[in-house]
């Protein structure tokens, strides 16, 4: 550009000379907009200040001659030659920006709906099948029951979300993790089909692995050639499933272990009552209730009671609580008495998904049944289990303190149900796993 520039004062230079001198121009104008547009700092442009204008001779005479006006605005080049937009520092350029952001929010927040609410709703049925302890749910809508929020999991999501934020720092980063965690929900989806349509469809397993194969074998290619990609991060959603699976298969295991020892030392309710009825203990005023969740057995809090305080009170109620499928209960469906003894009396309370269990405020709905209740002269009795590591337990020392840390976070049943905490009575049991 030099050399045509000298040749352009002596006026030596030709049409040709000319136009390459216009596209060199050109080329320059493009430049010094790349440079304006892509030097910033801390998100403002640095470069953005009028910067006069620069004129070329590139004919014979000054008075054929380009130049480049540099402004906050545009750059633009006279002689109808070139005309390039420069990089827009005003308002209008701001308020663009705004607006990509907003956009890119509002998808953002979609998305994520779409986490949280699996989430929940994984959650709530891992607790429903006895792979996870129960945790708090809360129902947000009194038409749907699988609209819910459950406390402890969206501090979970934000723990979690927080972390992949320092890990992986842009979403070019979380690619490799998006791509396993999709491809292998893929094959684990064609597995569960087969399952489904050999199992609960009733077709031969020859027949469900020819309608699942094509499908299973397109979602085996995609996963491994995605493995590829395990240390480059996509070992995350693997690292995250197996501690997921660890943690269910270990509530899983010690539940059944402690279920298994609990039975050894449970005695049937009917049993029970028929020998208290021949050899009365001991009697105290009042009336005494049991939470327990099996009512065909004796509550362990009856049976601890009987054996360190040798007394019974005068009326005495196994209480079952039970959660039904609707939003709601009607009151005259709220509350089952049974009487198996003439001091014994099984009661079911009922509540809808929606309800908070208000087990006093139920009970007192059973004095238009004939029952006498008097919140003042009742006590509650619960169970409350101290577990403790065995030597042979069935489980590794490790799994036992993990079973043991996850039975902490269940929900205290004093405040979920709402039972006066002056009127409670815990009978702390110590049990080995």
């Amino acid at each position: 550009m030099r050399e045509l520039a000298i040749q352009s004062a002596n006026a030596t230079n030709s049409n040709s000379d000319k136009d390459s001198l216009d596209k060199e121009f050109g080329e320059l104008a493009k430049e010094i907009q790349r440079v304006l547009g892509g030097t910033s700092f801390n998100g403002k442009h640095i470069l953005g200040s009028d910067a006069g204008t620069q004129t070329f001779q590139v004919g014979a005479n000054t008075s054929t001659d380009d130049s480049i006006s540099i402004t906050t605005t545009k750059m633009t080049t006279d002689s109808s030659i070139t005309t390039v937009a420069g990089t827009d520092n005003t308002g209008a350029g701001r308020a663009k920006i705004d607006s990509t952001a907003s956009a890119s929010t509002i998808a953002t927040v979609i998305a994520s709906q779409a986490v949280i609410t699996g989430a929940y709703s994984l959650t709530r049925q891992a607790i429903q099948l006895g792979l996870l302890p129960r945790f708090e749910i809360r129902h947000t809508s009194e038409a749907h029951s699988g609209q819910i929020y459950i406390p402890r999991i969206n501090m979970l999501l934000l723990v979690a979300v927080m972390l992949l934020v320092l890990m992986f720092r842009s979403s070019s980063a979380l690619a490799s993790a998006y791509g396993i965690s999709v491809t292998g929900t893929m094959v684990v989806t064609g597995m569960m089909g087969f399952v489904v349509v050999w199992r609960v469809w009733k077709w031969s397993p020859f027949a469900a692995a020819a309608l699942i194969a094509p499908f299973l074998f397109l979602d085996l290619t995609f996963l491994a050639a995605n493995l590829l990609k395990v240390l480059e991060g996509g070992w995350v959603p693997l690292a995250l499933g197996a501690v997921v699976m660890l943690l269910m298969y270990t509530w899983r295991r010690g539940s059944r272990l402690l279920f298994d020892k609990s039975r050894k030392l449970e005695f049937p309710l009917a049993e029970l009552v028929a020998m208290l009825e021949k050899r009365p203990p001991q009697r105290v005023p009042g009336t005494a209730v049991f939470l327990t969740s099996d009512p065909v057995s004796a509550p362990t809090a009856l049976m601890h009671s009987l054996k360190h305080y040798k007394v019974l009170h005068e009326k005495n109620v196994i209480l079952t609580i039970e959660t039904a499928s609707t939003p709601r209960i009607d009151p005259a469906e709220r509350v089952r008495l049974e009487q198996v003894g003439a001091t014994f009396t099984k009661v079911t309370l009922r509540f809808g998904f929606m309800e908070s269990p208000n087990v006093p405020k139920a009970l007192a709905i059973a004095r238009k049944l004939g029952w006498q209740f008097d919140i003042m002269s009742t006590s509650f009795f619960l169970s409350r289990r101290a577990l403790k590591p065995a030597a042979h337990s069935g489980m590794p020392r490790w799994q036992d303190h993990l079973f043991i840390a996850l039975s902490r976070t269940a929900n205290d049943a004093t405040d979920y149900f709402q039972i006066p905490s002056g009127r409670v009575v815990e009978v702390g049991t110590q049990v080995t796993i």
